[in-house]
């Protein structure tokens, strides 16, 4: 799999600077089944590497990318980067894509999305779009204090939301499969276009950071307080309304 550090110098080469950044999905984290064993990840025959951006100042940020990138567009560059972030305010949940992007040799596609909308859906999942993204493990490329503290906020909104979605007693990979669903839900394109068995693929293949991310979590007073309690066998959760 790509490297952290290949992908933040990818970045680093090739764009203009980012607050904070990170890689996910199948290009980052293989899912099994998903594609051949000849298939190098982030190539054309393989899952595209995937992006996304954090950036105090969108605007001032596509101008450059614009001077820098402008064959990464579509003919919307030619409207300016204030459009460009209209687009993404009004029509794209606060991000601006590009996809199918030839970087050195890698195929692409990212989003760029201001800090301030960033933090608004992980803090308040006014959208769950980036805010569903990380509920899974992603490969964070830069840090940055507000934007790690609000993925913090999120990963625990997360675990609270599905240990209320589960019985009193489940398998940790219960838990990890609710957690990995929760942005689906209710999403139309999981019954039609999206691959069925997407949930399944994306916690089989990063079961570990699931461990990783959440277990710590759970170890923390508050879910303590609410009486949930885990091991390597599973959770437990106390059946009371004092707790739940």
């Amino acid at each position: 799999d790509p490297s952290v550090s290949a992908m933040r110098e990818l970045v680093q080469r090739n764009f203009p600077a980012v607050d904070y950044g990170f890689a996910y999905g199948s290009g980052v984290f293989a899912q099994p089944h998903l594609y051949q064993a000849h298939q190098r990840l982030g190539t054309a025959s393989g899952p595209m590497l995937d992006f996304i951006f954090v950036v105090t100042n969108p605007k001032a940020w596509h101008e450059q990318n614009l001077q820098q990138n402008p064959s990464h567009y579509s003919f919307l560059k030619y409207l300016g980067p204030s459009t460009l972030c209209a687009v993404a305010d009004r029509i794209g949940v606060g991000v601006y894509f590009n996809t199918l992007v030839p970087v050195e040799g890698q195929v692409i596609k990212y989003g760029v999305i201001s800090l301030a909308a960033f933090q608004q859906d992980l803090q308040h999942w006014s959208h769950l779009y980036v805010g569903g993204r990380t509920h899974k493990p992603v490969a964070a490329l830069t840090q940055h204090a507000a934007a790690e503290a609000a993925c913090q906020q999120n990963l625990q909104s997360a675990l609270t939301a599905s240990l209320l979605l589960l019985p009193k007693t489940s398998s940790l990979q219960d838990l990890f499969y609710r957690l990995a669903s929760l942005s689906y839900m209710g999403d139309v394109r999981m019954r039609l276009a999206e691959d069925s068995k997407k949930v399944e693929r994306i916690v089989t293949g990063s079961y570990d950071g699931f461990r990783q991310l959440y277990l710590p979590l759970l170890e923390k007073p508050l879910f303590q307080q609410l009486g949930v309690s885990a091991d390597a066998e599973g959770l437990q959760q106390q059946d009371s309304h004092d707790y739940r």
